[in-house]
C-alpha cells in the first residue's frame, strides 16, 4: 500500500475510490512538495489526505460554490 493509497482510504476521499492514488504514486512519490492547490472540493477529504501527506507544505484550495 503506497502512502497515497492509505491516506486517500483512511480520509475517504473519492480519489480512493477511483484508484488515483496509483497515478499520483507513479507521478509524486519521490518530489518534495511545498505547497498543494486543490481545485473543487466537496467536503475536505482531499484537503485532510493531502495535509497527511505533505504535513509541512502550503496546503490552498479554492471552490466557487457555496
Amino acid at each position: 500500500m503506497n502512502i497515497f493509497e492509505k491516506y486517500f482510504k483512511e480520509c475517504g476521499t473519492d480519489k480512493y475510490v477511483h484508484g488515483y492514488h496509483n497515478f499520483y504514486n507513479s507521478i509524486l512519490e519521490n518530489e518534495i512538495i511545498d505547497s498543494v492547490l486543490e481545485i473543487g472540493l466537496y467536503k475536505g477529504a482531499s484537503i485532510r489526505a493531502w495535509k497527511k501527506i505533505w504535513p509541512d507544505a502550503m496546503i490552498e484550495w479554492y471552490r466557487d460554490w457555496e
